[in-house]
């Protein structure tokens, strides 16, 4: 075991020191090179995209790999190994300021025994991850030997160790699901600004949910010539834990761009009201210059009266993620105990009477993935901009909350505000409550209801 112990951390800090040296953690000049670079690459690639005929402009989309995305992440080395086996890579540009995002999907696979028209209609949902970890592990989370503690174990399968929610969905036979990951994690790089903001996510989700949606549109052009089903409408939005905020906001603020909602362990809390940054002062002004007379910061930032490294230390900045924390979701677990042990020596046997803490296989699985998919801790800022969340101005996208109901994140009490509260009049509203569920209902043993519930309401009409 303790080995064991010890590779994780040789290889967390293999990760950690490969992402302050690569280009995805930089600043300055470096990240202004490396964003024209990638800039360049994604518009030459689009010309040549919107210069073919719908067919091959799929298959290029298709094979949109992750050279100009992936590469700059954390996910270049666990790109080629089984943390993105599966998965179909794209970048896509954001419409705010042309940022690479890294968009993930399984890819169709034709059935030759169904007609194009059964093979064809399927609901394209986007899934957005939380707050600390990528869309990679969180939603295609396949385990291995080499991420799994019980490499003595031979009994393992890789269907045992199978815990992805993509392919769970896609294997439902009606849906198509995409996911991405927000600047700064998985296989998006981090902008200039070296932080994450809400309402930039949400730029972000609305371009990509565009993209899905025209190439859905380009999917299904060639079978409605030949009598199968009709362009798909708006991709459905599903959004988990911190990233069920962003997914509201984009339904309050952009309805057009989604056709179905889904709050999936949302943290909404109405009696929650984060901080407006202080405005301009003459004050913080004077302060700043006296406190470094060489002081680089922008213009933006003294007119709100902060920095990025007043806010985030640099030791902030670059602190590593850790293996329990990304534990802390599989809260159901945490009254699971190991027996006393008991271990013999020279001087007799020993009981150890503490018991140890047992988590699920998941749990070891996840952690291990995550930690390679994002070392550092992403930082959010302008947290305020989650104020504006009210379910009441979710008033034209059918909605469906779903919980567990043991999810301490997500309490009953305000899952029930938020679904009571919700504005919509005129469409269907769920509200799903998985028994035997915590926050990360999707990888306990109850994934299989939770597939269930939401690709019933995905196929409803």
């Amino acid at each position: 075991m303790r080995s064991i112990r010890l590779s994780r951390l040789q290889q967390q800090r293999q990760q950690f020191n490969y992402y302050l040296s690569s280009s995805c953690y930089c600043s300055g000049e470096n990240d202004f090179v490396v964003k024209n670079s990638l800039q360049q690459r994604q518009q030459q690639r689009n010309n040549e995209r919107l210069s073919l005929p719908p067919p091959q402009r799929r298959s290029l989309l298709r094979n949109f790999s992750s050279s100009s995305c992936i590469d700059d992440s954390a996910l270049r080395d666990a790109g080629y190994n089984n943390l993105l086996k599966g998965l179909d890579v794209h970048t896509v540009p954001s419409e705010m300021d042309d940022h690479p995002l890294a968009v993930y999907s399984i890819q169709r696979q034709q059935d030759s025994s169904s007609s194009s028209s059964n093979s064809n209609a399927r609901t394209p949902v986007l899934l957005l991850h939380g707050r600390t970890w990528s869309s990679v592990p969180v939603y295609h989370l396949i385990g291995n030997k080499e991420n799994n503690d019980n490499n003595n174990n031979d009994t393992d399968n890789d269907e045992d160790n199978n815990f992805s929610l993509m392919e769970a969905l896609y294997n439902t036979g009606y849906i198509q699901p995409y996911t991405m990951d927000f600047r700064g994690f998985g296989g998006t790089p981090k902008d200039k600004d070296g932080y994450v903001e809400p309402l930039k996510c949400v730029r972000d989700v609305i371009s990509v949910l565009k993209w899905i949606h025209q190439n859905e549109n380009d999917t299904t052009e060639a079978a409605t010539e030949e009598g199968g089903p009709p362009p798909s409408s708006p991709p459905a939005l599903l959004g988990w834990s911190h990233g069920a905020l962003i997914a509201q906001i984009v339904a309050q603020r952009h309805p057009e761009h989604l056709s179905k909602l889904i709050l999936y362990s949302s943290i909404y809390n109405p009696n929650i009201k984060y901080s407006i940054p202080p405005p301009y002062e003459d004050s913080i002004e004077k302060k700043q210059r006296q406190s470094s007379s060489n002081s680089s910061q922008s213009s933006s930032a003294r007119l709100l009266g902060h920095t990025d490294h007043d806010d985030f230390p640099l030791h902030e900045m670059t602190a590593p993620n850790e293996y329990d924390y990304a534990m802390a979701d599989f809260t159901n677990y945490f009254d699971t105990f190991k027996p006393a042990s008991t271990s013999s020596s020279s001087s007799g046997t020993t009981t150890t009477g503490q018991q140890q803490y047992q988590p699920p296989k998941s749990a070891k699985l996840f952690a291990n993935a995550a930690l390679i998919s994002d070392p550092i801790k992403a930082q959010w800022w302008n947290l305020h901009q989650l104020n504006e969340c009210h379910p009441s101005e979710v008033t034209s996208t059918p909605t469906m909350v779903i919980v567990g109901d043991n999810d301490p994140y997500s309490p009953s009490i305000l899952q029930a505000e938020l679904f009571c509260n919700l504005g919509s009049v005129g469409v269907d509203r769920v509200w799903s409550i998985i028994a035997n569920a915590d926050h990360a209902v999707h990888l306990s043993e109850e994934r299989g209801r939770f597939v269930k519930s939401v690709g019933s309401f995905l196929q409803s009409k």
